[in-house]
């Protein structure tokens, strides 16, 4: 199995409505509820992952406007970190993309309007972070030598 921690921060409620989400690893729903500061869970992956993360519950009434249109209150919140197997992916979550009715942004991890946070990654996470690393900075020729040198220092400290 496989650990998930997701943090979110600047959780606007609308009233007493919560953002609600669905929560998805290879089209499989592995969380569904409220948005929560953190939110721990456990899945099984394949080489080849997709997640995605769905705001569920918004409709056009939960952005409030003024008279000149600038919005005052809204239901929206922001993904802040994402922890796979204990390891933060760090940058490589601008990596993601989220769709939404009006097309797709790059890197967006603000929740606004109704649509999907998704990022595609590899298992095992850290082996996918020194490899997508050397492949956008070509800066790492041995990171193969250092998955395998970091994988058998954590064996050791966990006596594995």
């Amino acid at each position: 199995m496989t650990r998930f921690e997701f943090y979110f921060k600047n959780i606007n409620n609308i009233g007493a409505k919560i953002p609600q989400i669905e929560i998805r690893l290879n089209d499989s729903t592995i969380y569904t509820g409220q948005v929560k500061n953190q939110i721990v869970t456990e899945a099984m992956t394949m080489g080849q992952n997709k997640l995605e993360i769905a705001f569920v519950n918004k409709v056009n009434r939960d952005t409030i406007v003024n008279a000149h249109g600038d919005i005052v209150k809204d239901l929206n919140f922001e993904l802040d970190r994402v922890v796979i197997d204990h390891r933060d992916i760090e940058h490589l979550i601008w990596d993601s993309h989220y769709r939404h009715a009006g097309g797709k942004i790059d890197g967006c991890l603000f929740f606004g309007p109704l649509g999907s946070f998704i990022l595609e990654f590899e298992t095992p996470v850290l082996k996918w972070m020194l490899k997508t690393n050397h492949e956008k900075n070509n800066n790492d020729p041995e990171w193969e030598e250092d998955y395998n040198y970091y994988t058998e220092a954590w064996n050791k400290i966990h006596k594995k």
